[in-house]
């Protein structure tokens, strides 16, 4: 009995030993704020590498690390204006999302050029939405004439002088 006692006061221990090295960890973290903070700080640090580093808390559940490491690489590129920050992220879509969010934050629709043409996302697909929404924001109908699909060009402009 005395041994099996022993047995589980060791095991404990262990655990949380391990707990508390793996959380004092600075690249290991969860979603939501988790990877929120992570990303404040490469900004404010000017390390948008660091995100490649960034592990996943064991006990998140709804979280790969790949998906946490998205999200700080999005998050950062955007901080920094630095698009050369989403060449990290694997998916295609994301990586696309990223370059978006980029051409946004800098009011440059010359970035949407780097998102390849894509039939599946309907209407404008990913490049023709990056356009149609700084269209929208830099108030220029010509912007439009950058999307390659005519028909969601056609509803861009349309879009535009309904609400631009």
């Amino acid at each position: 009995m005395k041994k099996i006692l022993i047995l589980i006061v060791v095991v404990i221990v262990t655990i949380i030993g391990g707990f508390l090295i793996y959380t004092s960890d600075p690249y290991s973290v969860s979603g939501g704020v988790g990877v929120k903070e992570f990303a404040k700080r490469a900004i404010r640090n000017n390390d948008g590498a660091s995100c490649s580093k960034l592990k996943k808390f064991f006990a998140d559940v709804n979280n790969t690390e790949e998906s946490l490491k998205i999200e700080c690489f999005s998050a950062v590129a955007v901080g920094l204006k630095d698009i050369s920050l989403c060449e990290n992220i694997p998916s295609a879509l994301s990586k696309y999302l990223c370059y978006t969010d980029v051409a946004i934050a800098t009011k440059n629709e010359s970035l949407c050029d780097r998102i390849e043409p894509d039939d599946t996302i309907r209407p404008y697909g990913v490049a023709g939405r990056c356009f149609l929404i700084l269209a929208s924001i830099k108030k220029d109908i010509s912007i439009c004439e950058r999307i390659l699909d005519l028909s969601d060009k056609d509803e861009c402009k349309s879009f535009f002088n309904e609400f631009g």
